[in-house]
């Protein structure tokens, strides 16, 4: 039966998730939380038992469908999902939910903070013979081996955190904020023993997490978020996607396709991160909760014709969506249309694929947008196409090469006729080049100030040593050494 009250800050993200049957399930096989993104977390040995794998989790990313509801809410729909990461040694799983969140749900957040010793917990599971629930609630000592925090119950009557809570997310009474999820309790139920995953555990393992944090006390340092070294200015790159946005019209959409290339050195993945979980939601919406969500177009390989290429990627796109290759663009465009979230879809491209297939390439992959069915009213659907350019760096006669061609990617880049392609939002950013020392010293100023503790001098000067010996850093060099002056700036 629906719940149509909220007695607990849980009840609209805590997820039900149901052992695999024939058609409408019924028997619960352990919790989640449901994220922001569309997403739901959970343990990978909860996927496991819904999906009848046995015990031993497997180290495979499980393919099927897991049904899930969200049981303490007014909503009594079940939904389909599927398993988009797996961790089997780390025991997580992220679900993505085949259909929107119903409006009842209230996708969260999870906090990274530490000190948690003594906090009183509450947590929302699924124990044997109880399919509807029940609370239990305890109190946080500190980690063991693994990094798991343990709960020990804080009382002699009642439910406690047991076996079938595993999934679900724990509140934290202080902090007033999910902290983790359980994963594990004493087989020795007298133990009264339970175990979270933290935070800052599950984002260190899937770096996408959706996440809060606590301001820091004067002299104490934060710890800095996985992204954070990755936020260094591509100003010129966001610019561009601004002025193409503003060409939007909500009653009439198009997809906006955008075309990033730059050196295999400047970290082409973590800048597409740094537009899912920081630019589009923060800057470009400014709304920060914005649901999103990632679809990897996978460019076809060992493609014989330029004109493969519209039935290749839909087919990979179907089946990526609706699990079966064989429907019509109108179909998937039908699914999404439904969605109530920004679409990202992106496509990666090297250097050897451009020269192997020719020019003609960029052409046949806008072709594939341009001939895109009618978005609906308000859809948001982005496309990114990333080129990355091949540069060897021993073979000298290797490299001479690919600099050619990336000239002569550059050029076509230039000369592209994007206003051609009038069904589109269409442009090439700026190329991703290496970072400046300005552009770094801004970033300690705005971004990473609140992670380096209180002398603000002291970073400024390991930036300065840097920069010493050169003008400019690829980004993948530049963030290692950022990381290592996000962990030794100043106490």
């Amino acid at each position: 039966m629906p719940v149509n009250e909220t007695y607990h800050p849980l009840q609209k993200s805590l997820v039900r998730i149901f052992f695999a049957a024939e058609s409408c399930p019924t028997l619960p096989c352990g919790a989640g939380v449901a994220l922001l993104g569309n997403q739901v977390l959970t343990c990978a040995h909860v996927i496991a038992s819904a999906m009848h794998l046995g015990r031993v989790i497997p180290n495979e990313t499980p393919i099927g469908e897991i049904w899930v509801d969200f049981p303490l809410t007014a909503s009594a729909k079940q939904v389909r999902t599927r398993v988009v990461f797996w961790d089997a040694t780390a025991d997580l799983a992220i679900l993505e939910v085949l259909e929107p969140f119903p409006d009842e749900v209230g996708a969260t957040k999870l906090l990274k903070t530490a000190n948690l010793w003594e906090h009183k917990v509450q947590a929302f599971g699924f124990p044997v013979n109880h399919a509807k629930g029940a609370w239990g609630d305890g109190k946080l000592r500190g980690p063991n081996a693994d990094g798991w925090l343990e709960i020990v119950d804080s009382q002699s009557t009642g439910y406690f955190i047991q076996e079938g809570f595993s999934g679900g997310p724990v509140w934290d009474e202080t902090h007033r904020h999910c902290i983790g999820i359980i994963v594990a309790t004493e087989s020795e139920t007298s133990l009264r023993t339970s175990y979270l995953i933290p935070a800052a555990a599950i984002a260190e393992k899937w770096l996408e997490l959706p996440v809060e944090r606590i301001d820091r006390a004067p002299g104490v340092r934060r710890e800095a978020p996985p992204l954070l070294p990755y936020l260094v200015d591509r100003r010129a790159q966001e610019d561009k996607i601004r002025k193409m946005w503003a060409n939007y019209l909500p009653d009439h959409p198009k997809p906006v396709v955008i075309v990033v290339h730059g050196d295999d050195c400047q970290a082409q993945d973590m800048f597409l991160a740094r537009l899912q979980n920081d630019f589009i939601p923060n800057k470009l919406f400014k709304t920060g909760n914005l649901p999103i969500t990632p679809l990897h177009l996978q460019w076809p390989v060992h493609m014989r014709q330029v004109g493969e290429l519209k039935d290749r990627l839909t087919r990979s796109l179907a089946d990526q969506i609706l699990y079966n290759q064989d429907v019509s663009r109108e179909h998937i465009q039908d699914h999404l249309a439904r969605r109530n979230d920004v679409v990202m879809v992106h496509t990666h491209l090297l250097t050897d694929d451009w020269q192997q297939q020719g020019k003609g390439i960029l052409e046949a992959y806008l072709d594939f947008w341009q001939g895109w069915p009618d978005l609906a009213p308000r859809q948001r659907l982005f496309a990114f196409l990333f080129m990355t350019h091949k540069i060897p760096a021993q073979n000298g006669f290797k490299k001479w090469l690919y600099q050619i061609q990336k000239q002569r990617i550059f050029a076509q880049l230039e000369h592209c006729a994007f206003h051609h392609y009038d069904r589109l939002i269409v442009d090439a950013l700026p190329e991703l080049s290496g970072i400046s020392q300005a552009e770094v010293e801004n970033w300690a100023r705005d971004e990473a100030c609140g992670y380096c503790g209180d002398d603000p001098t002291a970073v400024m000067k390991k930036i300065r040593l840097l920069y010493e010996k050169t003008m400019f850093y690829p980004m993948e060099t530049l963030a290692e050494h950022l990381k290592g002056v996000l962990a030794n700036g100043s106490a």
